[in-house]
């Protein structure tokens, strides 16, 4: 069973070639590989007037930063703190206290710092 044919409009039928300074064919392919798109789509989309988009693998993500063990688990224990309170607050209805969200954009602000 093959693969079913694409309708007329849809097939590339056209090939172009072209010459290009010396390391053009190179930088084409390393961004091309950056968006995670083959050399023809990256052109064609380029071509198009489009900027190609980074295309992201499924399920990847952007590498994560190194923390040292006792950072990771400090931040851990900080998230499981802050988890537990809310959940109480939502269980018995009641409004957060007035300090909490200075107290969250602090924790937010030195997180960033990591």
């Amino acid at each position: 069973m093959g693969r079913k044919t694409k309708p007329l409009d849809e097939c590339y039928s056209e090939t172009i070639k072209f010459r290009a300074p010396a390391g053009t064919k190179a930088a084409l392919k390393k961004r091309a590989k950056a968006a995670n798109m083959t050399v023809s789509s990256y052109a064609r989309a380029a071509l198009d007037g489009a900027k190609p988009l980074v295309k992201r693998k499924r399920g990847s993500q952007p590498p994560p930063k190194r923390l040292d063990p006792e950072t990771r688990l400090q931040i851990r224990m900080l998230g499981v703190n802050v988890h537990g309170i809310l959940k109480q607050m939502r269980f018995y209805k009641k409004e957060p206290p007035k300090n909490l969200e200075p107290l969250l954009a602090e924790i937010r602000a030195k997180l960033e710092e990591v």
